[in-house]
């Protein structure tokens, strides 16, 4: 059963946990469902730091980077496949309609809105419609740098007289994978189902291995990638305001920052815009157990 508690001190929000959904779990990997009792620690007030923390510079790639508001353990956009780690989740097609799965412990790396919603606290949300388009969507979470992750959907200005809906402005780079000799036209290109070709990289490895895979709701066995997420995937500047910046994120009308989930990678946060923190107890959720994907 979840267990939730939420603290406030002057300067910290303390969100304690078991990482236990609380819709039905379904397992996508060979790891089960187990209690881990974590808390995570944000500031309760965030500022916007001098500079981004970046996910592939310094601050953990693996392991709890967030927490939903039902408290869940929020991971980046790698996890650690077979046979190398650091490889993106959604990619490897291993994430259930809720955006999370098992490792040492249950994590999402992105966040389904109609999961995280009041009309979402039941056993198959979903099941659940869509959430309205025309609507601006909630906060689903926090960073640990204390800033809130959002929905797909934001208000163009403070009087929410346009809704956008907002992409990411990262982009694979086909040119940074041939550095590692692996090209996007491989013999294994991410099917649904496995050639028999094998496509390796400079150093004589797998570009891409055979794994079981979740495909159209089906699992089944898929073609999927090793490179690694933020060695392979670059942020673009783009202009418009549907495009978000490098951390995911932008400025909201009413001056304070907050992340949006995109479909695209990093999928909720491609660095820390304020000064995040790190968990306390429990593991940090980003291997895989037994072998398996996380």
């Amino acid at each position: 059963m979840p267990r939730l508690s939420v603290v406030c001190t002057e300067t910290e929000v303390r969100v304690t946990t078991n990482d236990i959904p609380h819709y039905t779990f379904i397992p996508l990997t060979p790891n089960a469902l187990v209690e881990n009792n974590v808390t995570h620690i944000f500031p309760r007030f965030p500022e916007v730091a001098a500079e981004p923390s970046r996910i592939n510079d310094g601050f953990p790639q693996l392991g709890s980077a967030g927490v939903t508001n039902t408290g869940l353990s929020m991971n980046a956009a790698s996890e650690g496949p077979t046979p190398d780690p650091y490889g993106d989740p959604v990619a490897n097609a291993l994430l259930d309609a809720c955006g999370g799965h098992t490792g040492r412990d249950y994590h999402n790396h992105t966040i389904a809105e109609k999961c995280f919603i009041p009309s979402g606290l039941v056993a198959e949300p979903w099941n659940n419609p869509d959430p309205d388009p025309s609507q601006p969507s909630p906060v689903l979470g926090y960073a640990l740098d204390g800033f809130p992750i959002y929905g797909n959907r934001g208000c163009a200005d403070e009087d929410c007289s346009r809704i956008i809906e907002f992409q990411s402005s990262w982009e694979n780079n086909s040119a940074m994978a041939g550095t590692l000799g692996c090209q996007d036209n491989s013999v294994c290109n991410n099917a649904a189902v496995c050639d028999d070709g094998r496509d390796r990289n400079n150093a004589g490895n797998d570009c891409h291995v055979c794994a079981p895979a979740v495909v159209d709701g089906l699992r089944t066995t898929a073609c999927i990638p090793t490179e690694y997420a933020f060695d392979t995937n670059e942020w673009v500047e783009k202009d418009g305001e549907a495009y978000l910046d490098e951390c995911n994120g932008r400025v909201q009308p009413d001056g304070s920052y907050g992340y949006h989930i995109t479909p695209t990678f990093p999928y909720w946060a491609g660095c820390f815009r304020g000064t995040a923190t790190h968990l306390r107890g429990g593991g940090g959720g980003g291997g895989g157990g037994g072998g398996g994907p996380p």
